[in-house]
């Protein structure tokens, strides 16, 4: 595991005991959540800039090209990457596909049962599909133009959660692609001149990684009462009236925003949280990459 004690701000407080209902918070409890994120002091020790400490484990899913699992106090997510050959879509012959799903296993929150658990898979889905949309080369995916092309499937499971979802689905999304490799292939001629056909190595070792472009990571800052924090619990979450979820790459450029609650920002804030942000995102993931390349050492 990895605790991130060279990211500044890394809190060094143990995770709290897990509370299952979370989200049914007293008005009390609120103001006291709140009354602490404004003296600096939060729920669990931290102050308003730290983050948790994360455990991360690659390869952890036998049969996927590469995989995933991270957790995050108890916020616990597992990425399987798949790849697999189809046909090109008509659409756009000459490129791969990358297909992202969510799910959020119903043992995991009371949120997860029923509707609640529909319109956060669909959420989540959307924010992993808005992070890959350009950190996949999808022109190398293509192997005979308008016939066959890679197809990239990106399964994210979130077994548990105690806040910051959608950073904690990016992050385990990140150590999975990072450590996809793809079959080697060999493209020969059928007995028609028209037909080809595609031959799969099945040998482990002969494998090629999957071409990336600056795969980005979520980072998630969320507003409680008059100042904003990184990496919410499930209590603060519960507290907040606005958020916004930044995507930031290993050079801190952010490449989309999304806001969330019905709280509003002043301008000065939300250069603020961009910020931060941009300093967290290059932290974060200098971490991940040095806890992957640990990993593969180790195999």
């Amino acid at each position: 595991g990895e605790r991130m004690d060279h990211l500044p701000g890394a809190s060094r407080v143990q995770p709290a005991p897990r509370r299952r209902m979370a989200l049914l918070l007293s008005a009390s409890e609120r103001k006291f959540i709140g009354k602490g994120i404004e003296q600096d002091v939060r729920n669990d020790g931290r102050e308003r800039m730290d983050h948790r400490f994360f455990d991360l484990k690659t390869n952890v899913v036998l049969n996927a090209n590469g995989s995933a699992r991270l957790k995050l106090d108890h916020t616990d997510v597992l990425v399987a990457v798949k790849v697999g050959i189809e046909e090109c879509s008509v659409s756009a012959p000459n490129v791969g596909r990358v297909e992202c799903a969510v799910d959020c296993a119903p043992s995991a929150s009371l949120r997860f049962e029923g509707r609640g658990a529909e319109t956060l898979n669909v959420q989540l889905t959307t924010g992993l599909a808005r992070m890959l949309k350009r950190a996949i080369d999808v022109k190398k995916l293509c192997i005979v133009p308008k016939m066959q092309c890679w197809v990239v499937y990106v399964d994210a499971t979130v077994l548990d959660s105690s806040g910051s979802l959608a950073d904690a689905v990016s992050m385990a999304a990140y150590a999975a692609l990072k450590t996809t490799t793809i079959p080697s292939i060999e493209v020969v001629q059928g007995d028609q001149s028209t037909e080809t056909i595609i031959e799969v190595s099945d040998d482990p070792f002969e494998t090629t990684p999957l071409v990336l472009h600056h795969v980005p990571i979520t980072v998630s800052l969320t507003k409680v009462g008059s100042s904003f924090v990184v990496d919410a619990s499930g209590e603060e979450e519960a507290c907040k009236s606005a958020g916004v979820t930044f995507t930031v790459d290993s050079g801190g450029m952010i490449t989309s925003t999304s806001k969330s609650g019905t709280g509003g920002l002043s301008p000065t804030m939300l250069i603020e949280m961009m910020k931060v942000a941009s300093r967290t995102g290059v932290a974060l993931i200098k971490k991940l990459d040095q806890v992957i390349e640990r990993n593969e050492k180790q195999r």
